[in-house]
């Protein structure tokens, strides 16, 4: 059970850190693409109100920049409302949050495991994560294949952490186990 528990948090934390990641780069995407489409609009907005006449080089703006400034901007409008960057950022964010919630209640009990613990609660708190975890990944938002790489790294290293916070109680300091679970 406390390998099961393990294996758990270091998957959590590391999903938790792709979910949070990815919700960085849709809010980063969302906040660059807005601001080329409203400084698009806007300037559209000034050239297409400004009179033909005035300086030449304002007619060469005027002449070039509109209709090219009249097809841009719908584009970017509508990529702005098609993509969904902001949403799927918050959607990103609350998978995180929640992969983070149940990574805290993993950390806690395999914390209480390195102690006497009480088997059959571990197991129906095993149990019930298992439960909330296949329930949010049926909500939440997909990951990218790309992204599995740096997890299963994320994996590896989320191992480690928690190793290094909550040794195990059965292993010796030089890797042997002991014979004596309390030891």
């Amino acid at each position: 059970l406390d390998a099961t528990a393990r294996h758990w948090y270091a998957r959590t934390n590391a999903v938790e850190y792709a979910h949070f990641e990815r919700c960085a780069k849709f809010r980063k995407w969302h906040l660059w693409l807005g601001c080329i489409t409203i400084s698009c609009t806007a300037v559209l907005g000034v050239i297409a109100d400004k009179h033909m006449s005035g300086p030449s080089w304002f007619q060469h703006l005027h002449d070039h920049l509109l209709p090219f400034l009249s097809v841009v901007a719908p584009i970017l409008t509508g990529l702005v409302s098609f993509l969904r960057f902001d949403e799927k950022s918050t959607l990103h964010h609350n998978a995180g949050a929640r992969f983070a919630s149940m990574k805290r209640e993993l950390d806690v009990m395999i914390a209480n495991c390195t102690s006497e613990c009480d088997i059959d609660g571990v197991r129906r708190e095993l149990k019930t994560i298992c439960e909330k975890w296949d329930a949010l990944t049926t909500q939440a938002p997909a990951l990218y294949a790309s992204e599995w790489v740096k997890i299963k790294k994320k994996i590896a290293e989320s191992e480690e952490e928690i190793e290094k916070y909550h040794p195990r109680r059965d292993v010796e300091s030089d890797g042997s186990m002991c014979l004596d679970p309390i030891a």
